[in-house]
């Protein structure tokens, strides 16, 4: 009698066994077929990937081309430029007080530094963040002189809070004469970085905006190099590293202008006492455009360095606009400038001679509109 419930009860049991073990035949299954994929399909993707966990790139920028007039004398060419970077995480209590101190911060200056250190995000203070750019051989020294009391123990090794990073900075040696048609460079905008990134630029770089600086920047820019090292956990170098990769960075090409600076010093004293004016001077023999000269123009350095906000609306509201090349933008009557053309174009045809005189009554009229002169009651 109590034999039927027993089976029953024994083969219900086993059929939920058969269920079971399939179900976990199935975890299994996936469980192996996952790592097929992940170890031997996908073997070389995630090798990579976990290469550069422990891999650091340290970019070398390139050396931007030089500028130079027709007899050699440079106008644009480049300076070093020292950059901190700081790591948040390594710093001591006491060391960014001492950072301000060596680096001489105005009160102003310390509380903004201490504003941007506070307000990192902890997932990023173990990055190195630039803090300071362009700094001076003063503050460079300071620095330098004071960096083992910066650097701390952690666990068997020491890492410093800080590295100084040497960039090369475009300056112009002629300042504000020729800026024109030499131009300027500025940082690349977020914005931009989307149609500029396969050609190789980062966020940060510079990039030329106006003149020669813009037209060559292909030739001018260089190709950026690299460092590779090892890096541990925390992306810090790894103490037994060295460079396990060196691709140096290719200097961009110089390139020499047909623009004589002599002779645009000359035409800088004649254009003295007037407030705005352009010149050209063009070789009659090659077509060498010798001189291209602006008044007023602007400092090339800041421009490139950084300008502030006033000072840019300064020069967007200069009723004598400096930011525009009035050489090539700007449209004048030539006036009397072209009086010597009119002339050697009516001796060659034969319209008149040498001895000929012609007399100006004070006005032309032409088109049903009379053209004055200069000299109102005429002139021979």
């Amino acid at each position: 009698m109590h034999l039927l419930p027993q089976r029953r009860d024994v083969a219900e049991f086993r059929k939920r066994y058969k269920w079971m073990a399939l179900f976990v035949c199935l975890i299994f299954m996936v469980l192996y077929g996952r790592a097929i994929q992940l170890q031997i399909l996908d073997h070389d993707r995630y090798l990579k990937v976990s290469y550069e966990n422990i891999t650091r790139y340290v970019p070398i920028p390139p050396t931007r081309g030089i500028i130079r007039d027709t007899k050699g004398q440079i106008l644009a060419t480049n300076r070093p430029s020292y950059d901190v970077y700081i790591i948040p995480s390594r710093l001591g209590p006491k060391d960014p007080e001492l950072i301000a101190t060596l680096m001489g911060l105005t009160p102003e200056e310390k509380r903004r530094f201490f504003n941007a250190l506070n307000s990192i995000p902890a997932r990023r203070r173990s990055h190195q963040i630039r803090f300071f750019s362009d700094i001076s051989r003063e503050q460079l020294a300071a620095l330098q002189t004071h960096v083992n009391d910066l650097t701390h123990r952690q666990g068997r090794r020491e890492v410093s809070a800080i590295e100084i990073v040497v960039n090369p900075v475009r300056t112009y040696p002629f300042r504000s004469l020729g800026a024109h048609i030499i131009g300027y460079l500025n940082e690349i905008q977020s914005d931009e970085l989307p149609s500029l990134r396969n050609a190789g630029y980062r966020l940060g770089d510079r990039i030329g905006r106006t003149g020669i600086e813009q037209a060559w920047e292909h030739v001018l820019r260089g190709r950026r190099g690299h460092r590779k090292y090892l890096v541990d956990a925390d992306l810090s170098r790894s103490e037994k590293s060295q460079a396990i990769e060196v691709e140096e960075a290719i200097p961009g090409r110089d390139i020499t202008l047909s623009i004589d600076m002599d002779l645009m010093r000359i035409i800088e004293r004649a254009m003295r006492g007037h407030p705005s004016g352009a010149a050209a001077v063009v070789d009659v023999n090659t077509g060498a455009v010798r001189a291209l000269f602006s008044k007023p123009s602007y400092d090339p350095e800041i421009m490139s360095t950084g300008i502030s906000i006033e000072e840019y609306a300064a020069l967007r509201e200069d009723p004598f606009r400096p930011l525009i090349d009035k050489t090539l933008y700007e449209a004048f009557f030539p006036g009397s400038v072209f009086k010597p053309f009119s002339a050697m174009a009516a001796l060659e045809e034969k319209l008149m001679d040498r001895s000929e005189r012609v007399r100006c009554h004070g006005s032309y009229r032409f088109g049903g509109r009379d053209f004055p002169c200069n000299v109102r009651g005429g002139a021979w």
